[in-house]
């Protein structure tokens, strides 16, 4: 069975907003992982040659992972005309070329919620009173995914400087 990207991301977000009342168990998440694999092959010719659509992955962990370098050094966006809303860089710790990953502001809807229900998963409804974050502020780490993480309106973890 193939899916247009564009479907599998609905059917990503759909399940994400009511993963609260019913969790996502780990064969659900195998099978959201290889629709999406196959979906991006089918929507990205530099993938399409290492996850053929009718390709034989039947687990998630049979999906080629795409080399570190790619991040670097391609452009792997399969959005077609949507505009990136966000461009995330690593943090350059390793090298000097920065690994980067793009969203729109549909994927990046379904990555604040997939941040959030794992911070629920992990924490419960009610977030902790206080928590102690070794990130540093948006404002001095904008391109920072895991700062973004952490400040999606509904976790919303304050930093302090020290």
């Amino acid at each position: 069975m193939t899916y247009a990207l564009s479907e599998c991301l609905e059917n990503l977000r759909n399940r994400l907003l009511s993963a609260t009342e019913s969790p996502i168990d780990d064969a659900e998440f195998r099978e959201l992982a290889i629709q999406i694999a196959r979906a991006q092959a089918d929507a990205l010719p530099l993938l399409r040659a290492s996850i053929p659509v009718d390709s034989p992955v039947e687990d998630c962990w049979g999906i080629p992972t795409m080399p570190t370098r790619g991040f670097k050094e391609w452009s792997i966006f399969c959005h077609g005309d949507e505009p990136v809303a966000r461009t995330f860089l690593s943090s350059g710790t390793t090298q000097s070329d920065r690994s980067r990953h793009q969203h729109t502001a549909r994927t990046l809807s379904i990555y604040h919620l997939a941040a959030l229900q794992g911070f629920r998963s992990f924490f419960g409804e009610e977030a902790p009173k206080r928590m102690l974050s070794l990130c540093p502020p948006r404002e001095i780490a904008p391109t920072s995914s895991l700062v973004d993480m952490f400040t999606v309106k509904e976790i919303s973890i304050t930093t302090f400087q020290v």
